[in-house]
């Protein structure tokens, strides 16, 4: 594992974390030190708590918090999170814990949170101005809490626990195959529940349908692709798992309100220098 501290000050830290773990299960307990959020722009991996698992990837941001956790990879091509710490006083103002943790020791009182296309984008941009290092302190301070106060606007209700466990194991497997075809049928086996169920309890869980969770996917894959300096959409298209290039453009605009060209321009290191 790999970590880069892109931004630090009294207030906020954020970093990024590249980890090339190969497909596995969790190894041991694991603790983070402070509060943190991790927001994966590559890749999932699972953070399994004491009787409560959440799958992370693109969509989903993980909430860290001093309690023991284990991390079990699903796939073998690593993933790489976008991490923010606050001090306990931000944390506190954005979750309305008064700054005291719940009976469970849970600052963020909960484990995750959906990350909608346009916080995905506005991440990656952040992401990528505090790389090419052309962010002023007070604005990076700005936008890190801009981030977090949106994560905490969208944090995930409590579910019953056998619910979260088959969403769980469904996001698992879509994070895993969002590349390939996938039937609602592979996504049901996958779980071990029905095609009905499935499609009953996925969006109750995650506010939104399976085709969306999915296309979301693929589109935070794109999003990545292009960042790291991707020429070829069409390309870049197929390889996400969409039928044709057409219909990743359509979708691409209406997810992040501009098209993938015009995504490009913006996240060219070189053009945020100038």
């Amino acid at each position: 594992m790999e970590t880069v501290t892109l931004f630090t000050s009294q207030l906020v830290t954020v970093r990024e974390v590249v980890c090339d773990a190969s497909r596995g299960g969790a190894c041991g307990d694991e603790y983070s030190t402070t509060p943190c959020v991790a927001i994966p722009l590559r890749g999932c991996y699972s953070v399994d708590r004491p009787g409560r698992a959440v799958v992370a990837d693109p969509n989903t941001a993980v909430f860290f918090d001093t309690e023991p956790y284990r991390v079990a990879h699903p796939g073998d091509d690593g993933d790489t999170s976008f991490v923010v710490v606050c001090e306990p006083a931000a944390v506190a103002d954005a979750f309305g814990n008064g700054g005291q943790p719940d009976a469970e020791c849970r600052p963020f009182r909960t484990t995750h949170a959906h990350v909608a296309p346009a916080l995905q984008l506005r991440t990656r941009l952040y992401h990528g101005a505090l790389k090419a290092g052309i962010v002023d302190p007070m604005a990076a301070e700005e936008e890190a809490f801009a981030i977090v106060a949106a994560l905490a606007g969208t944090r995930a209700a409590e579910h019953k626990a056998v619910h979260q466990a088959v969403v769980g194991r469904a996001t698992s497997f879509l994070a895993g195959h969002f590349r390939e075809p996938v039937s609602l049928r592979d996504v049901a086996r996958a779980a071990g529940a029905s095609p009905f169920s499935v499609c009953r309890v996925f969006p109750a869980v995650t506010g939104t349908t399976l085709h969306r969770y999915l296309t979301s996917l693929r589109l935070a894959w794109t999003l990545d692709a292009i960042a790291a300096g991707a020429d070829d959409l069409s390309r870049v298209a197929l390889d996400a798992g969409f039928a044709h290039h057409s219909h990743f453009t359509k979708t691409f605009t209406r997810a992040f309100g501009a098209t993938p060209r015009a995504i490009r321009r913006r996240l060219d290191p070189l053009r945020l220098r100038s």
